[in-house]
């Protein structure tokens, strides 16, 4: 259980950042979990802000909506945003939420499985092959 709601706000906020590389994206993607979790009775349960959150994120990118990316024409990145960040933009949605929950957040594998509603075997593979990509964009390894 969350005790401050604010700090899970910005949270949220911040994941919605490194997943869309768009404060405008993140704001909206902030606002949506927000909408859909203040209902009454809810609490400010922090196991079901996640699994909303995937759920929005990843339903917005089946959508075709443009999240994250080519990062080459990308004005709006924070100046001197890190080639992690970059990198981590160009991942495929499921890479990326992987990975970002896992090493922004702080989510455990089962818990990631949870929330993306998938297999624990998966969300390993996931994050497999997103560290893979990271360490080659980011190393030339």
């Amino acid at each position: 259980m969350v005790d401050d709601l604010d700090q899970l706000i910005i949270q949220v906020y911040t994941a919605g950042y490194y997943l869309t590389g768009r404060r405008e994206k993140a704001e909206r993607l902030c606002a949506l979990v927000f909408d859909k979790y203040d209902r009454p009775g809810l609490g400010t349960h922090e196991n079901l802000v996640w699994p909303l959150f995937c759920h929005i994120f990843l339903q917005c990118c089946d959508e075709q909506e443009e999240i994250g990316g080519n990062t080459s024409s990308r004005p709006d990145l924070l100046p001197g945003a890190e080639a992690i960040q970059r990198a981590l933009l160009e991942l495929p949605p499921g890479e990326r939420m992987a990975v970002m929950l896992k090493y922004k957040v702080g989510l455990d594998g089962e818990t990631i499985a949870r929330c993306m509603d998938c297999s624990i075997s998966r969300v390993s593979r996931l994050l497999a092959a997103g560290k893979e990509k990271l360490r080659r964009k980011c190393f030339g390894q």
